[in-house]
């Protein structure tokens, strides 16, 4: 990421310190490239953050201000303000939704981060039980776990705001990326953390994929087992249309226990009832962007607080929503918790083998080749 020098910057050598070595200082306009993530460090003029460039050496970010183009970093599509969005009204079920608003549910989120300032996320998101598997601070410097959050529990601040299914459940945070690529490792040390420490989730959100099938079989899909077995609900994106008719189908999918998400587009309807879908999907929607709360509005441009996203990511976020509201209000045993959600799940889903068109907002159960 590129940013500017506004006033004369001490260039700091080896941490992000005032007593760190400094051998030059930039002039302003001088342009540098950092690795855009913000460290902690000593606090000068009230900012105690610093970035970073791939030499180890620190810069004051009061020091600087990012580059136009390098703002909008997020996978979303920025919006700078919206009509109310309540995705309890928005969604179309077959039978009613669930009347449970959260209370009682712990949903995990496995992705980039949240920014939990966010006015709609505010209170939201447990401080204390914020889990960080990357070498970046808390937080989300990339937008897509925040619009994740936003989907299933936001609360909204003002009338003009998002409304998540549950925004009474208690969502945790296990940040396992700080940019739009996933390392694996991170992705095993977060499972296996919450495994062996009894972390105490219902719901496990995971808009994220793991490339590598051999390593996700040996490492991943044992700890998501463990889980299952403990009555964790696992819900997980597998792609976008073609990824669901071939062998690009996400990995993360090829787990029978784990409740697969996807979206289509609406003019490949015909195509999937020709061929149903590749490999093991369970439900689908039509494909089109759901927005969002984003992350912090000065990492992005000043302002923008919602953000719009499509493909499977965010509608595994909206089926995890569902799945929250049936908890909250039944609160089935463990050790029949996913076959129940299963069961309530199919029967809100609409079958699309007979439709001439999809709707946006529509559950689809899946049908496999």
């Amino acid at each position: 990421m590129k940013v500017t020098v506004k006033d004369y910057l001490n260039v700091r050598v080896g941490k992000p310190s005032l007593n760190a070595p400094n051998f030059q200082y930039l002039a302003p306009g001088s342009i540098l490239e950092v690795d855009g993530t913000l460290y902690p460090g000593d606090k000068f003029e009230g900012i105690d953050t610093w970035y970073k460039d791939e030499a180890g050496n620190y810069y004051w970010s009061g020091g600087v201000e990012k580059k136009v183009e390098d703002k909008k970093t997020t996978e979303s599509n920025l919006v700078a303000q919206i009509e109310k969005i309540d995705y309890r009204e928005l969604i179309k079920l077959k039978n009613p939704l669930a009347n449970g608003f959260g209370e009682g549910v712990k949903v995990a989120v496995l992705d980039s981060g949240i920014y939990s300032n966010h006015p709609d996320l505010k209170g939201r998101i447990i401080q204390e039980v914020q889990y960080n598997f990357t070498d970046a601070r808390i937080g989300d410097t990339v937008g897509h776990g925040t619009h994740m959050a936003g989907i299933i529990g936001a609360n909204p601040a003002s009338a003009d705001s998002v409304s998540g299914f549950v925004p009474q459940a208690t969502i945790i945070d296990i940040k396992i990326t700080k940019s739009k690529s996933i390392v694996k490792e991170n992705v095993a040390n977060a499972l296996s953390y919450i495994v062996n420490n009894n972390i105490d989730i219902d719901i496990l959100n995971m808009s994220i994929n793991v490339d590598d099938s051999d390593y996700y079989k040996k490492s991943v899909q044992p700890l998501l087992e463990t889980l299952y077995n403990r009555g964790v609900v696992l819900v997980c994106a597998v792609g976008n249309d073609e990824d669901l008719r071939n062998t690009g189908m996400l990995t993360m999918g090829n787990f029978e226990k784990v409740i697969s998400v996807g979206t289509v587009e609406a003019d490949s309807l015909n195509e999937f009832k020709k061929t149903g879908f590749y490999r093991k999907v369970d439900f689908f929607f039509c494909n089109k962007p759901l927005t969002s709360t984003l992350s912090d509005p000065n990492i992005f441009e000043p302002g923008y607080v919602y953000g719009e996203l499509d493909g499977s990511s965010p509608y595994t976020a909206l089926v995890t929503g569902i799945i929250a509201c049936y908890l909250s209000q039944y609160k089935p045993a463990k050790e029949i918790c996913q076959q129940k959600v299963l069961e309530y799940l199919n029967a809100l889903t609409d079958n699309y083998t007979d439709k001439t068109s999809l709707e946006y907002y529509t559950l689809y159960k899946a049908t496999t080749i």
